[in-house]
């Protein structure tokens, strides 16, 4: 009796579906922007030499060049004996000359030559009851000056010779707190400056460049939606903003500048990134 040979054949297995890359969460592709574009601000030293380096430069030397926060007392010549001047009692010479340098001087000619060429504001001569002032009118502002300042000293000296007590006396009061400095105005200043070029650069010229060069299309092809993209490269911007305005800050209040915070400066922090995102 024949035996019949069956072979029997397994049934195909259904193939393992292949891999898919994890997709990343919101967060994380993020994370992963706002890194890449934090990296991409500090390696580009055009961007950090013009919001950070250039502003700490002007804050760190001007703010001690113009820490003096007056310009000085214009030169003038004493020509020859000056007895209105020369006969003030020592509290009187002291006040004038806190509002003009007097140097001596013996020749008219001399003193007239350094008027003209700049190195003096003025030249004084006494002939008998008259005081007589030489300026250049090259330089109005110091000849107004020299001749205010000189017109006040005469009357003042008619009405001591006078006997006559003044009927009416001058008060000056500067309108400002007289702790105001220099360095209280340059540091806003050139905070402002660096963040708003930081932000320019930082985020609305960045996004331009990627748009012009394609990048953009090629981002919309990475697992990140744009508003991911155009978000990350905002909060960069006003991270790298607050970063300078402490580091400004921080320079600036050292004892050689002397910046004093005062007030409710805190406010600058909400300040800084509401004129960043005007950007």
């Amino acid at each position: 009796m024949s035996q019949t040979n069956t072979t029997k054949t397994a049934a195909p297995q259904p193939s393992a579906a292949p891999a898919v890359a994890a997709r990343p969460s919101g967060w994380g592709g993020f994370v992963s922007l706002s890194t890449a574009m934090f990296k991409g601000f500090y390696r580009d030293w055009l961007s950090v030499s013009f919001s950070v380096l250039f502003p700490l430069f002007f804050i760190v030397i001007f703010g001690p060049v113009f820490s003096g926060g007056s310009s000085s007392a214009p030169k003038v010549i004493e020509v020859g004996d000056v007895a209105v001047i020369d006969s003030l009692p020592e509290p009187a010479r002291a006040a004038l000359e806190q509002a003009v340098a007097i140097t001596p001087g013996t020749d008219l000619a001399a003193a007239l030559d350094e008027v003209r060429k700049g190195d003096a504001g003025a030249a004084i001569e006494q002939q008998g009851d008259t005081l007589i002032v030489h300026y250049s009118s090259a330089d109005q502002v110091t000849a107004a000056s020299v001749q205010g300042i000189f017109n006040a000293f005469v009357n003042e000296a008619n009405i001591s010779a006078s006997g006559v007590p003044p009927t009416y006396t001058l008060q000056t009061q500067q309108v400002e707190d007289e702790s105001l400095k220099p360095i209280q105005f340059i540091a806003p200043g050139m905070i402002g400056y660096g963040i708003a070029i930081g932000a320019v650069f930082g985020a609305a010229m960045t996004l331009i460049t990627w748009r012009e060069k394609k990048l953009l299309r090629r981002l919309r092809l990475a697992p990140v939606s744009t508003a991911t993209v155009v978000t990350s490269r905002v909060v960069v911007s006003v991270a790298v903003a607050l970063a300078q305005l402490v580091l400004f800050v921080g320079i600036s209040v050292l004892p050689f500048l002397g910046l004093k915070l005062s007030g409710a400066w805190y406010m600058a922090f909400p300040l800084v990134i509401a004129g960043t995102l005007a950007f």
